[in-house]
């Protein structure tokens, strides 16, 4: 009993199932494989020979019983995922059994425990932990030069590039462009290529390219996110990804199979789409070069923390030094002024979420609460949350470059242009605050309905505001804020309206007064209709 290994022990899963002899803690054999303190080595090799994992020979009914056994839960509602990540410093094999446990089940990275929680907060609050903490004490002094602060910052970096890639072609992200169909000419042989059929709480859709392996003779013609709707002109958007795979691999023996897929791209993207097809080896995927900051910026507002945390570390000064080191740069990483394969900024991927952008939903939630709790909640204090974290995330980015609010892309876009399209209206008062020129200066702008809309997004200027019930914790900061807030807005509503003084002679009306080339939006005869004008429809 009082052994010198006793409190190392207590912290083994072999010592914490010994303590359980009943099993309440609900751990099945596959929990027991990634609990901390069980095995060490070879993790996915346990749980393949455990669930008979060959995608080459599963059937439907096999891999659908694999899927459910990999997603179980134990009583806490952590399931495999959870438990791999409660290490204080990750292990360096365990950042392969993450991944290939994500390649293999992707629901795992969406399922919450019982504290509401997704695996990638167990990773994110040991980064935010606060300095003086036994957490944050023991993951800085492990190893040398930072190393458990470094290693958790990989893993966090994984976990967000992989929750990105699940998610792309969700129908959250506005495309400025369209979806290019591509015919793939596939040789005879197998294609190392792993495609995976939506899951809830994704929407549904046809199966879609999960992986390439790197010695696929497709490498180079498909990317990630492809969805494949066609085999030789048979329609398989409805069947599932071991359909499609059964059908591929029957046609192994074939001199070529014709691949159609569909991918979302944007302007002269498709020239380069239509070169990767066709093989051209000097083509790169523009996507792929996208860093950890813009990924965690186009993943749903569901899927990251409420608070918008997430995005406001990332952008902060100590992940830039973090990143150096991941990339073995010698200065500092300043992720927020790097471009993509498209000139987008972290500040461009962010405003084309759709997710953020303020809807119904809350009318929904709201109307399925209890009475008790809907009792004298404002519709703005139902949308408080998902305001903070809009706004706690755009300030985190201009304050360390502000200069990207008026910067466009290389297909001309600024984040002003793609933040109107995705009907972020508070994304667009903020904006405008901070680069007004940018209105005035685009001639695009000249249509009044669009210089309207401006005028009534900054009209609001609740931008920030304190949470619900009588808890005032966290609201001066709050109310310091909307204090500054409110002669901004009218400081840039006067700025604007003394570029284009013409816009008051429609002040008080029911209907603008618009002049032949100002007819194409099809405004309404309705009072405030500005508000609810959707530009570039």
């Amino acid at each position: 009993e009082d052994s010198p290994g006793k409190e190392a022990r207590k912290m083994d899963g072999s010592w914490r199932l010994l303590l359980d002899q009943e099993n309440k803690a609900c751990w099945s054999p596959l929990h027991l494989t990634c609990v901390h303190g069980g095995i060490t080595l070879g993790k996915m090799a346990v749980i393949k020979a455990l669930l008979k994992m060959d995608e080459n020979e599963n059937s439907e009914e096999e891999w659908q019983y694999q899927q459910k056994i990999l997603t179980l839960p134990d009583r806490q509602n952590r399931n495999l995922l959870h438990h791999l990540l409660t290490s204080l410093v990750p292990s360096q094999h365990s950042f392969s059994d993450v991944h290939r446990l994500c390649m293999v089940a992707p629901a795992l990275l969406f399922q919450k425990d019982t504290e509401g929680k997704k695996p990638l907060a167990y990773v994110l609050e040991r980064l935010l932990e606060k300095p003086g903490t036994r957490r944050r004490h023991f993951m800085v002094t492990h190893g040398r030069d930072d190393e458990g602060e470094e290693k958790n910052y990989r893993m966090l970096r994984l976990l967000v590039k992989v929750i990105e890639r699940e998610t792309r072609g969700w129908g959250h992200v506005v495309n400025m462009g369209e979806q290019l169909r591509l015919d793939i000419i596939a040789p005879t042989g197998k294609l190392g290529v792993v495609l995976f059929t939506r899951q809830p709480p994704a929407p549904p859709g046809p199966p879609y390219v999960s992986n390439i392996l790197d010695d696929s003779p497709l490498k180079e013609k498909l990317c990630l996110g492809d969805k494949v709707i066609a085999v030789d002109s048979e329609d398989v958007g409805e069947m599932t990804s071991i359909q499609v795979s059964t059908l591929l691999a029957r046609k192994n023996e074939q001199a070529e199979r014709r691949i159609t897929i569909l991918r979302e791209v944007d302007g002269d993207e498709q020239e380069i789409a239509t070169a990767a097809a066709s093989g051209e080896d000097s083509v790169i995927d523009t996507r792929s070069t996208k860093n950890v900051l813009q990924c965690a910026c186009l993943i749903p507002r569901d899927f990251c923390p409420s608070d918008g945390s997430l995005i406001a570390y990332l952008s902060s000064e100590k992940v830039a030094k973090l990143e150096a080191k991941v990339r073995g740069d010698a200065t500092a990483i300043n992720m927020v002024s790097e471009t993509d394969g498209k000139g987008d900024t972290a500040l461009h991927s962010f405003m084309a979420n759709k997710s953020y952008a303020i809807d119904d939903s809350f009318k929904s939630s709201d109307e399925a609460a209890p009475a008790s709790q809907r009792k004298g909640r404002s519709t703005e204090d139902k949308m408080t949350p998902q305001i903070n974290a809009e706004y706690k995330a755009m300030k985190a980015i201009l304050d360390v470059d502000r200069s990207i609010a008026s910067l466009p892309n290389d297909k001309r876009h600024t984040p002003l242009h793609i933040a109107m399209k995705s009907g972020r209206r508070r994304a667009v008062a903020l904006l405008v605050m901070e680069h007004p020129e940018t209105v005035l200066l685009d001639d695009r702008m000249e249509s009044t309905q669009l210089f309207m809309h401006v005028l009534g997004c900054i009209s609001a200027p609740r931008i920030c505001r304190r949470g619900n019930g009588g808890s005032r914790e966290g609201s001066n900061a709050n109310d310091e804020e909307q204090a500054k807030m409110l002669p901004r807005c009218l400081t840039t509503m006067f700025d604007l309206m003394r570029g284009r003084p013409d816009i008051v002679s429609f002040a008080g009306s029911t209907e603008p007064k618009l002049g032949s080339n100002d007819d194409k939006g099809g405004a309404s005869k309705k009072k405030k209709w500005w508000k609810n004008f959707k530009p570039f429809r």
